[in-house]
């Protein structure tokens, strides 16, 4: 569990201080920002109020006290006026940086009458570290004075700062916050995804054992239960391959010594002299013999197809599609088709080997007549064989498609069970599938696959 909570820990802990890095670079733009905002709006103040002829007596006549200061000088860069609102703190060390510089040049005209411009840039100059600007005044061209104009801060100003130091102290006070919020998420996640793993771990080590019935008992929906169904899914699925493995071993050995011991009851039979050796006897050998023959065909190809990965697909025509499937059965005057699109995309031979199957397993269900359609849409292409017959209630569509898998379980009937799993098989290569239903007294047949093939 340790390992899993610090990981946790770790990781819910940095993104929270992320998060908290990313806000608090945003609230120092923001603060750069709105100071320059707060400088620029303080000094065109004080440089109105010079304009409408404002007195130079800051602390009696200058409303605005976020001007910490302001530094006269004459003409003769004597200082008239040194005034300050640092009451009972040092004062900034002076600096050498570009301040903003404001000239107002008041101009009186022939009759009397005062006018002034003003022009506005920068400049480099020796000063308090809270200085911001220089406004030079001159009248009809001659120095009056400059005045130099120093600003609190919004971290220095009362009132603002106030604001600003309540805004960092919760900052401040997020962190630990935060520490604690990760410490007891951590825990929690880890001790519920511990016991799930524990269960995971539990369920895989039974599957190692050939335990298949074991169940993972995580109903929430989240990636652990995803995982869980996982591998209910996983111990469903060898649990089929098991039962698969002895079907095919009881199968084989079913579908192979029965042939096989035919032949050797007759063999015998000839060589006691118990069969005479006439054509009849000489039939019944040839036939078991290509019984056998035909089962071991039937099993390469099933296994044959079974390892296939790609197919090598084309367009056919619909019409000559069923036209040479019709042509390869023997029971082709029972088949009636009908043909709902143009062209499909298959590999021809594959499929034409899918829908002979099916008409086979048609054929044997039942002595009436079979339908074939053949049609397609703007997703899909689907085979629909049509028959009379009933599928046994306890088997399913999934079940039918397993190898060695009949409709009749006391294999009396003709057929080794590998026809529809040979379709399936075929399905699955052209990426689609086949399901097999009851409608009322039909059995249907339908194999699907996409219009286009994924390579």
């Amino acid at each position: 569990m340790n390992k899993y909570f610090f990981r946790y820990f770790l990781s819910i802990f940095s993104i929270a201080i992320l998060i908290l890095g990313i806000q608090t670079a945003f609230l120092v733009g923001q603060y750069r920002t709105s100071e320059n905002e707060w400088n620029n709006q303080i000094f065109e103040e004080f440089v109105s109020y010079l304009e409408d002829g404002g007195n130079l007596e800051l602390n009696k006549t200058f409303p605005d006290d976020r001007v910490s200061g302001i530094i006269v000088r004459g003409p003769e860069d004597r200082v008239l006026v040194d005034e300050r609102r640092h009451v009972g703190a040092p004062l900034p060390p002076p600096v050498t940086r570009s301040i903003r510089e404001t000239s107002i040049d008041f101009t009186t005209d022939s009759e009397g009458n005062i006018t002034f411009t003003r022009t506005d840039g920068k400049t480099t100059a020796e000063g308090p570290g809270d200085l911001y600007g220089r406004i030079n005044v001159t009248t009809d061209g001659n120095i009056a004075y400059s005045v130099d104009v120093m600003l609190f801060s919004p971290m220095k100003y009362e009132h603002s700062a106030q604001i600003i130091n309540s805004c960092l102290r919760s900052l401040l006070i997020s962190v630990p916050v935060c520490l604690v919020l990760a410490f007891l998420m951590a825990f929690f996640i880890s001790r519920k995804n511990t016991s799930d793993i524990n269960k995971i771990r539990t369920a895989l080590r039974e599957l190692e054992k050939g335990n298949f019935d074991g169940k993972v008992e995580i109903k929430t929906h989240t990636e652990m239960g995803e995982v869980a169904t996982s591998v209910d899914q996983l111990a469903k699925s060898l649990k089929a391959s098991e039962q698969s493995k002895k079907t095919w071993l009881n199968s084989i050995s079913h579908d192979l010594n029965t042939p096989a011991a035919s032949i050797a009851v007759i063999a015998e039979g000839l060589s006691d002299g118990m069969f005479p050796p006439d054509e009849k006897t000489l039939y019944a050998l040839k036939k078991e013999s290509d019984t056998l023959s035909e089962r071991i065909r039937r099993i390469t190809d099933y296994c044959t197809l079974s390892g296939e990965t790609k197919i090598e697909t084309a367009q056919v025509l619909s019409t000559d599609f069923a036209r040479n499937i019709i042509a390869s059965c023997v029971f082709a005057d029972r088949i009636t088709a009908d043909i709902f699109t143009d062209k499909i995309v298959c590999n021809s031979a594959l499929m034409e080997r899918a829908c002979i199957e099916l008409l086979n397993n048609a054929a044997k269900a039942s002595d009436e007549k079979i339908s074939l359609a053949i049609a397609g849409n703007e997703k899909e292409y689907s085979i629909t064989v049509r028959n009379k017959g009933t599928i046994p209630s306890d088997m399913e569509s999934s079940e039918l498609v397993q190898p060695w898998a009949r409709g009749d379980k006391a294999r009396s009937g003709e057929g080794n069970g590998l026809g529809l799993a040979i379709v399936a098989t075929i399905a699955g290569l052209h990426r689609g599938g086949v399901t097999i239903g009851q409608d009322g007294d039909y059995v249907e047949a339908v194999v699907k696959w996409p219009l286009f093939i994924e390579k």
